[in-house]
């Protein structure tokens, strides 16, 4: 019930409108520059606590902050044998937690560094990272996580919520680089969205700079306010990265100056539906997949169906230099008659062998008008051609059939705008498996059960863990 009440999706309220990167969301015909519910957001907030003491827990558990649907955490300072203390607390304010324990520190011995958590309310759909997923980040870069996460999970859409925290005093240092390098990790394992939230101990103007911005893919949002770090003047080092398909979805960002620690803190809503904020992007031709490919080793089976995937360039090379030169003339001079066939058709239909229509407004545009569009229309004509025929000479190379030939098509002709939301659609990811982790999970229960006398008949808890699979 309460899952889809705050998770059902959003209409767009979008305090950043005077951002010209913004487009307008359209709804049916008529533009909507939004009207959004309450009940459409989900309300986080972010800080800096310094360590988890009583005053930490004074602020966090006060009425204004308490109500927020998730909190994002750093600098707990609370190893992984002391963390039950915070779920504890946080279970009774209505929150699961998901907890990165503080891992040591290189200054002492008895010191640790950091230490993460997100508390998010427990009718909120969300779930964790899978463990296999964190521990392989861990194995590749032979270092402790350093970064809370969680996966949101709104309307048509799965985001992860990530919190690091960097090393202080370091700047662009080489244990920072590997945090950066694990959060690149959980990203291309997951294939997902991602909102980072942190402190990263450097200004954006510095990540920019060395390039951690293009490596995650994101874009930064900074509080409107001089800075987050009250030692400091000017020295802005928490804030947002957000992945630049959800950007919108950042609404509302209000710092919290009344912190008892040394970082501002701050609280921002999401936005619940970010599928359907609209954009215009213009449609690319689809990359080739692999229908048959011949194998080197006779005994598999030559010209055999083969697992779909990208063509390479070289597999087209060396398709064409298997053909002799009658050949190559014979599959050029087709794709050019095939070209001339379609570009003629276009013409009988809308006056220019284009494929496509011009844009309505640059159609009737004055400046583009008389001669200069007839050059133009006649250059543009034997671009698409050679565009066209060069298109169909590699798909013929590539014995794509002629039936999905049009979905490979389309450079060098008028641009198609399609109307689509920002927020990219999921890719299904190949590193996790739901089917196993259903398995696995019945098969732990079951074992639980056999070892456990009348575990299902003392702890109900199991009986609906079962039920649920």
């Amino acid at each position: 019930m309460y899952s889809e009440s705050i998770f059902n999706g959003f209409n767009v309220s979008n305090n950043l409108s005077d951002n010209k990167e913004y487009p307008t969301r359209y709804k049916g015909n008529t533009v909507d520059k939004g009207r959004s519910s309450r009940s459409d957001r989900v309300y986080v907030y972010y800080s800096n606590i310094t360590c988890w003491g009583p005053s930490a827990q004074s602020h966090l558990f006060s009425e204004d902050v308490a109500k927020m649907h998730v909190h994002c955490v750093n600098e707990h300072h609370q190893r992984k044998c002391s963390t039950q203390n915070i779920r504890s607390r946080y279970k009774n304010n209505g929150k699961r937690c998901f907890i990165n324990p503080a891992s040591p520190s290189c200054t002492s011995e008895s010191g640790t560094h950091g230490g993460e958590f997100i508390a998010i309310n427990k009718y909120l759909d969300a779930k964790p990272i899978q463990g296999h997923v964190l521990k392989s980040i861990v194995r590749q870069l032979e270092e402790p996580l350093h970064f809370a996460a969680v996966l949101l999970r709104p309307k048509k859409k799965e985001i992860v919520l990530v919190v690091p925290y960097f090393w202080s005093g370091q700047g662009i240092s080489d244990d920072n680089v590997i945090i950066v390098k694990q959060i690149q990790a959980l990203r291309t394992l997951l294939g997902k969205s991602m909102i980072i939230i942190g402190d990263f101990n450097n200004t954006v103007q510095q990540i920019e700079e060395a390039g951690w911005l293009d490596m995650l893919q994101v874009q930064p949002i900074v509080p409107n306010i001089e800075t987050t770090f009250k030692n400091a003047k000017d020295r802005k080092i928490d804030y947002i990265l957000i992945s630049r398909d959800i950007q919108h979805i950042v609404v509302d960002l209000v710092p919290d100056v009344g912190t008892p620690w040394v970082h501002v803190g701050f609280s921002f809503a999401l936005l619940t539906r970010p599928r359907e904020y609209h954009i215009h992007r213009v449609r690319q031709p689809a990359a080739i997949p692999i229908k048959w490919m011949e194998r080197t080793n006779k005994d598999e089976g030559a010209g055999e169906p083969a697992d779909s995937c990208e063509f390479t360039l070289q597999t087209l090379i060396g398709k064409w230099e298997k053909l002799d030169a009658n050949a190559r003339d014979e599959k050029v001079r087709s794709a050019r008659d095939k070209a001339s066939l379609w570009l003629q058709k276009q013409k009988q239909k809308t006056g220019i062998g284009i494929l496509g229509r011009a844009n309505s407004v640059l159609e009737c545009d004055p400046k583009f008008q008389g001669e200069y569009k007839k050059e133009a229309v006649s250059v543009g004509e034997e671009l698409a051609h050679a565009s066209l025929s060069a298109e169909f000479l590699c798909l013929d190379i590539l014995d794509i059939p002629d039936k999905d030939q049009y979905k490979y098509i389309g450079r060098g002709q008028y641009p198609v705008i399609n109307r689509v939301p920002a927020a990219l659609p999921d890719k299904d990811n190949k590193y996790v498996e739901p089917k196993l982790a259903f398995w696995a999970r019945l098969a732990s229960l079951a074992k639980l059960s056999l070892n456990t006398e009348g575990v299902f008949k003392d702890n109900r808890c199991h009986y609906w863990d079962v039920r649920r699979l």
